[in-house]
């Protein structure tokens, strides 16, 4: 689910389904600090990474680096036409869901993520694509014609959360604290 720029990517990705009642049970979490730095994302753990491609090991993958990490070790590194995917099938179709994760783009460097309604590659129905262009602006697009503008801050660790309410077909998402 996302076509990248230069960026390097969060560290910690977890997907949480919130019941009517807004308790909470974790759906999918990485902090990528198991795998092998040096290796790719998607060919260490092809059950649960792919690319736009569906070709783990390939071109798209992303590296695990343990250049920058949040927690204790490893991080995802995405740059220029890596293109890393965490699909999550045809299973949810109702609910609400969170998506979060740490992100750290380097200074002078820019990043894209972007969340699809259906992952098919080249004819993928989009949901919502967000740009962290270089300097620190950034830019949501979503069902409007008019993107929402943020800010978000450079070459430091930030929180990303998109919550998703399927059954509004809506969505809210805060960078780092921010509505």
């Amino acid at each position: 689910m996302y076509k990248l720029s230069t960026f390097l990517f969060a560290l910690l990705f977890s997907i949480t389904l919130s019941t009517q009642s807004y308790s909470q049970t974790q759906l999918f979490f990485d902090n990528f600090d198991s795998y092998t730095a040096g290796n790719f994302v998607a060919c260490s753990n092809p059950t649960v990474w792919t690319t736009w491609s569906n070709a783990p090991c390939g071109p798209e993958d992303a590296v695990v680096s343990s250049t920058y990490s949040y927690s204790v070790s490893n991080s995802a590194k995405i740059i220029q036409n890596d293109d890393l995917v965490k699909d999550f099938g045809p299973a949810y179709t109702s609910g609400k869901y969170k998506i979060s994760f740490q992100v750290y783009i380097p200074a002078t460097k820019a990043g894209y993520f972007n969340t699809l309604a259906t992952f098919a590659g080249g004819t993928s129905s989009w949901g919502m694509e967000c740009y962290f262009d270089a300097g620190g602006a950034g830019r949501l697009n979503g069902g409007s014609a008019t993107a929402v503008t943020f800010t978000w801050p450079v070459a430091t660790w930030f929180l990303v959360e998109h919550v998703v309410d399927l059954d509004a077909n809506q969505s809210q998402m805060t960078i780092n604290g921010t509505l």
